[in-house]
């Protein structure tokens, strides 16, 4: 048991049943419901892709950090980071469903509809009915999957190539940026 309940509990050992171990019953007071925090989280689907690209770029032109492995990394972590916040908006909705959107509402609602008549009258054409509204549900759930994939985030690899000097070429970015810091200083030489 975690320290944290020690003092709101109950520990007793039950008596025997007949076997080699003797049950245990924890009892664990609590004094209220505790809500659950939301942690907000970027909301992809919406992000500004040119905003962020063009904030990106820039601050990667105006940043120096020639030698110093320990610079880069700030530089590039605080340069994510700020164009992020500046145009990646965060959010959470309480029980999102994903995918879920009017079409597929409305052909859950039909197929709901074609279950209570179903479940009212069961004849073999509200049977047809019924198999036709959950195809329809199955099929409108495959095209949402099909369509909800992010578009392309812009390949930070080519913004940072592109525009300095300092890396010579990507995979020195790579041994870099998968943090071999060990020898990270020979590779800018």
């Amino acid at each position: 048991m975690s320290p944290d309940l020690e003092n709101d509990s109950e520990i007793v050992v039950l008596p025997d049943m007949g076997s080699d171990h003797r049950p245990t019953l924890i009892t664990i007071r609590q004094n209220g419901i505790f809500p659950r925090q939301q942690r907000s989280r970027w909301n992809f689907k919406k992000a500004n892709w040119e905003g962020f690209r063009a904030i990106s770029e820039r601050e990667f032109r105006n940043s120096s950090w020639k030698d110093d492995i320990d610079g880069l990394e700030e530089t590039f972590s605080s340069t994510i980071l700020k164009s992020s916040n500046l145009h990646i908006p965060k959010g959470s909705h309480q029980k999102y469903k994903p995918l879920w959107n009017e079409e597929i509402e409305a052909a859950v609602s039909s197929r709901r509809q074609a279950r209570i008549e179903l479940e009212a009258c069961p004849t073999i054409a509200s049977k047809k009915n019924y198999n036709k509204a959950t195809a329809v549900v199955k099929r409108v759930i495959v095209t949402a999957k099909k369509n909800d994939f992010l578009p392309p985030t812009p390949d930070i690899t080519n913004i940072l190539y592109s525009t300095t000097d300092q890396l010579k070429n990507t995979s020195k970015f790579y041994h870099m940026a998968m943090g071999r810091r060990a020898n990270a200083h020979k590779l800018l030489d």
